[in-house]
């Protein structure tokens, strides 16, 4: 592993690319060996005013050199100063970035001299949430590799049950402690692949949205950084989860996206087809009133999904005839698809906003589609991602590949129903989008996608 695949090397890596005087909130990045220690340091620097120190966590139990790493926190921050610790959801269950927690976690945060938030990536989400409304500073002690979203100013909340990315604030200090990362739970680590492999198959989407005119945003030497990172770690899937080499890596890659997305503005380069196919499943969960899978593992097996997806149309989006449907028959569809999981039509409702933000879009820029389809093969090679390569990696790491394989399982149904209406969630445009206007999204098509992720031990489930 080279000395770039370090956490701490990822703000300069940044800056490199902004420059110098680039305002990232992120103002100081401490990783490492034993960077645990320093807690006690950073808070007391980036304090501000008279406010208590504020431990917020979820109710998840967290280990870290063999001790209960939350009281361990709680030890350091006495250290400097008396700090008053906020819990929020219940032992046993997933927190959820909904309103009521938000606004629990607003409510008793309120004037803090300085927030430390300890946790996983939604308790990261809602701390940066309590942060911006509350203006204080915030320090974010990692405790897993398992999603990209600690070095960002975007939280993933859930808006009328629909998971929707809104602009929240940067944490001023990220710790980020290597013991604790690989004592961290097994499936955490391996979900912290799923989440870091959308870089392939996210930054795709992106150079597409670029192409079609829908995002104007693309930078494609971020795509480069962000992709290098990535295929650092892929050499070392096998030894996850607990190689500190591998850890490391993951976590740099991880930390690096963060860092791009927020400063992007968006989270696009990480965040295509596979991610909206996960947040369907996570909205279906909350729907019906039960737990869903780690996102990143989500995310994973929906990443081999998209790339099967890319793969179909490589031969056939050329010859394809591609129409961008009418308002009033996409409204009824978008309506119809969501109405199971939300018969009281407000989560179809937010979801018709985007697409149809999606659809006017295209219809503004129609000479895109037709520039696309006239240089189609040797632009897609360049762009498109790899599904043996993402496969073999999940496979390598113990990572599930299969919907059935998560934890808690996700039927053959209800995982089909995400990857159909994936591209009805959200204005971001990705691989489903074009394969829906060029009429390869039938259910005959998703077959052919579906069989060819069997091949690669992929899919749905294992028969």
């Amino acid at each position: 592993m080279t000395a770039l695949a370090e956490p701490s090397n990822a703000l300069s890596q940044v800056r490199a690319i902004f420059g110098s005087a680039a305002d990232i909130g992120l103002r100081r990045l401490v990783a490492g060996p034993g960077t645990l220690r320093r807690l006690g340091e950073l808070v007391r620097e980036t304090r501000s005013g008279s406010g208590p120190i504020v431990l917020l966590t979820d109710a998840t139990p967290k280990v870290a050199y063999g001790a209960d790493l939350t009281e361990s926190v709680l030890d350091r921050l006495r250290q400097v100063g008396r700090p008053v610790h906020v819990t929020v959801g219940s032992p046993g269950h997933h927190t959820t970035a909904d309103p009521a927690t938000v606004a629990d976690a607003i409510a008793r945060t309120a004037g803090a001299g300085v927030l430390v938030t300890l946790g996983s990536g939604t308790i990261c989400d809602v701390g940066k949430v309590a942060s911006a409304r509350g203006a204080f500073p915030h320090v974010v002690v990692q405790t897993a590799a398992s999603v990209n979203g600690y070095a960002n100013a975007q939280s993933v909340l859930l808006l009328d049950g629909v998971k929707t990315t809104v602009s929240s604030s940067w944490p001023e200090v990220l710790l980020i402690d290597e013991e604790t990362l690989v004592c961290a739970p097994p499936e955490l680590t391996r979900a912290g692949l799923g989440d870091l492999i959308s870089v392939y198959t996210a930054s795709a989407d992106w150079a597409l949205s670029d192409a079609l005119r829908v995002d104007c945003g693309y930078r494609p030497e971020l795509v480069r950084l962000l992709r290098q990172a990535a295929t650092a770690v892929l050499p070392l899937a096998g030894e996850l989860p607990t190689g500190t080499a591998a850890v490391t890596a993951l976590a740099h890659g991880l930390t690096l996206g963060g860092l791009v997305m927020g400063m992007a503005g968006q989270t696009a380069p990480s965040s295509g087809t596979e991610h909206a196919i996960s947040h369907l499943l996570d909205m279906a969960a909350g729907g019906e009133g039960r737990p869903h899978a780690l996102h990143g593992a989500q995310v994973g097996i929906s990443a081999l999904v998209a790339a099967a997806t890319w793969e179909h149309l490589g031969a056939r989006f050329a010859a394809a005839r591609v129409e961008v449907p009418q308002d009033a028959a996409a409204r009824d569809q978008v309506l119809a698809a969501f109405a199971e999981v939300d018969p009281s039509g407000a989560m179809g409702e937010r979801c018709w906003q985007g697409y149809a933000a999606k659809l006017q879009a295209l219809r503004a820029n129609p000479e895109a589609l037709a520039s696309l389809a006239a240089r189609w093969d040797a632009w897609a090679d360049g762009v498109a991602p790899r599904l043996e390569v993402l496969a073999d990696a999940l496979r390598r790491a113990g990572a599930p590949t299969r919907f059935t394989d998560l934890n808690p399982a996700v039927s053959p149904e209800r995982a089909r129903w995400a990857i159909t209406n994936a591209p009805l969630l959200r204005s971001r445009l990705g691989i489903a989008d074009l394969a829906g206007l060029a009429g390869l999204w039938t259910d005959a098509d998703i077959d052919a996608i579906l069989t060819r992720l069997t091949s690669v031990g992929a899919g749905l489930s294992a028969s």
